[in-house]
């Protein structure tokens, strides 16, 4: 469980730089933290898929424990993901209206 805990913990600390480089790009933006908001957006969602392949692989015979780190990580990531769905909206609307 050493190795999951460090891989929660992980998850965790990536969110957090993300809350840091969204308050950083609000007080002083730049295109600097623009990028690492992006990139510390795309390694939560891809180790929050992997973390979710591994709870719910088909062969797993162990009944299925979810402790609160992990919940926090798996709720961050739905919330993440419809955020990112209504901005992609909002965007392709934009884009729609400007031709």
């Amino acid at each position: 469980m050493l190795l999951y805990d460090a891989y929660l913990g992980f998850l965790i600390l990536t969110k957090l730089v993300f809350v840091y480089f969204v308050v950083k790009n609000r007080i002083d933006p730049s295109d600097l933290a623009k990028t690492r908001i992006g990139q510390a957006d795309n390694v939560f969602k891809v180790g929050t898929a992997i973390l979710m392949i591994y709870l719910f692989r088909p062969r797993n015979q162990l009944p299925l424990k979810i402790d609160n780190h992990t919940k926090l990580c798996l709720f961050s990531f739905g919330i993440l993901t419809v955020f990112d769905f209504f901005k992609e909206e909002r965007k392709e609307k934009k884009e729609r209206e400007k031709e």
